[in-house]
């Protein structure tokens, strides 16, 4: 058994919102048990927010691919192995939809 996802999006979709929102949903359904998975989910959601905000760093960008390459490496369930497809997909072949929020910093 397993779960599928499929998301419809259009050129105006905010691939940094989707993933904040998929990241949200983890972080809510985190049950606390392992650190990996409630600090993890807590750290990718908190920093999708600051670069959904115009806050983030493109140094933040690898740190969340590692953090959620850790969590999948050392949490005892499924949820947190699940953001890494997410993050790294996301980074890997959409960076371009990241560097706009994240340049937003730099030009204040």
């Amino acid at each position: 058994m397993g779960s599928g996802t499929m998301l419809v999006m259009n050129e105006k979709t905010c691939v940094v919102d989707v993933v904040r929102n998929i990241m949200h949903f983890f972080q809510h359904e985190s049950c606390g048990f392992c650190t990996p998975c409630r600090r993890g989910t807590r750290v990718l959601y908190e920093t999708l927010c600051r670069i959904a905000q115009g806050e983030g760093r493109e140094s933040d960008l690898p740190k969340m691919i590692d953090l959620a390459q850790t969590m999948s490496a050392t949490a005892n369930c499924a949820l947190a192995m699940s953001p890494i497809f997410f993050i790294r997909t996301t980074i890997e072949r959409l960076k371009d939809e990241y560097l706009p929020t994240l340049s937003r910093r730099n030009a204040l």
